[in-house]
């Protein structure tokens, strides 16, 4: 038992040897072109924004009510369009507690993400008895190159290994 464990890793061994190059070549090519591709993806500017309705002397179901009219109106196309708010930036308008409002914007450029949530808290404050709590945070969301790599690699291992045995099974048969 011992000598054939011993032979089938020897086999394997034997085989890894003869075709280093043919499965080489397949999972660096393949790296490579997932780590070129990952260049050309550019990286997400996450900006958020956080409004709260003002405490005044209605009762919290009324300021409820006009959070949800705020929200609506926010979400609207034609307010969007209004406000002139950059259109290859995603932007997201939720309600995110019973008298606060959640604005996020995410795009390419961090400038643009910063402008639109201004331009939003700008009219949100105008309209309604709105006020920004805290200001306007910016994230970055960076593109995940080691995974277009692996992924790169991984393709063309198979490939390597797929013509690595078939270049075996027709030598020996």
């Amino acid at each position: 038992m011992k000598t054939l464990e011993n032979r089938e890793s020897r086999l394997y061994l034997d085989f890894l040897k003869q075709n280093l190059i043919i499965l080489a070549v397949p999972i660096l090519f393949g790296a490579g072109l997932g780590l070129v591709y990952s260049q050309n993806l550019y990286s997400l500017y996450h900006s958020s924004l956080l409004l709260e309705m003002d405490y005044t002397e209605t009762s919290l179901r009324d300021r409820g009510l006009l959070t949800d009219q705020a929200t609506a109106i926010l979400r609207s196309a034609q307010i969007q369009d209004q406000l002139n708010l950059t259109k290859n930036n995603k932007l997201t308008i939720y309600k995110s507690g019973p008298v606060a409002i959640s604005v996020e914007s995410q795009g390419p450029d961090p400038i643009e993400t910063h402008a639109d949530l201004d331009g939003i808290k700008a009219y949100a404050t105008q309209s309604y008895p709105l006020h920004s709590v805290g200001e306007i945070i910016t994230s970055i969301k960076p593109k995940k190159i080691w995974l277009l790599v692996l992924i790169g690699g991984t393709i063309g291992g198979v490939i390597g290994l797929t013509w690595a045995l078939i270049k075996t099974y027709l030598k020996h048969f």
